[in-house]
């Protein structure tokens, strides 16, 4: 494993994220092991939205940290 200060340049992490009915798509609508899938598309939104409120802040938070 190489030391943190041996790394070099940015660590760019991207992703993006799609919300759709479960019954847009058979897969999602019949696997009994996707908790989302007994959710409204309301209540999916909120909890992906609280999600990732609480990983932006902590992405925020780590990166104030390093500049300390």
């Amino acid at each position: 494993m190489k030391d943190k200060k041996q790394r070099k340049g940015k660590v760019i992490r991207t992703f993006s994220v799609e919300i759709v009915s479960s019954g847009s798509d058979p897969v999602l609508d019949a696997n009994p092991s996707n908790p989302y899938t007994m959710l409204s598309d309301e209540a999916r939104l909120k909890d992906f939205v609280e999600i990732f409120g609480l990983l932006w802040a902590e992405s925020c938070r780590e990166a104030s940290q390093k500049k300390l």
